[in-house]
């Protein structure tokens, strides 16, 4: 008998690993910008063990759960999710404007940049469906543990 024992070390929310997350899976997702907000959202959180720092653990309450401080604690389940989806948006943008647009044709550029003017408005429809969206993956990835 082989006994394997893995000691996996959480990564407090706010500063989780990228090191896993290739410059061709984020160009990937820019050629696909309606939708890869919760895309990188699951491949960082729930990809990497170290980064499976939030859950909801009851879809029917307003909190959600982050380890924080090698603890973990309940926050505003609306705001932390817009957090996430505003940071990590902030994150692929930033590789967006260096050097992700030389690997986009002109047709995705635009379609990249329609995106880019939606979703930095929080009334608008895009944005809305991206929070939802990330929200029914938190609820769906909880469901599969």
């Amino acid at each position: 008998n082989n006994i394997t024992n893995n000691k996996i070390i959480l990564n407090c929310y706010g500063s989780e690993d990228y090191s896993h997350i290739t410059d061709t899976y984020k160009n990937m997702l820019l050629k696909i910008p309606y939708a890869m907000i919760p895309k990188f959202i699951e491949e960082l959180h729930f990809k990497n063990p170290e980064n499976n720092n939030i859950c909801i653990p009851n879809k029917k309450e307003p909190f959600l759960k982050v380890y924080t401080d090698n603890k973990w604690v309940f926050k505003d389940k609306k705001s932390i999710i817009r957090e996430m989806v505003d940071k990590n948006f902030s994150y692929l943008d930033s590789y967006y404007n260096q050097i992700g647009f030389e690997t986009l044709d002109d047709t995705q550029k635009k379609r990249y940049n329609d995106f880019q003017h939606q979703i930095k408005d929080d009334k608008s429809e895009t944005a809305g469906k991206v929070t939802k969206e990330t929200e029914l993956l938190l609820l769906n990835k909880d469901l599969s543990k």
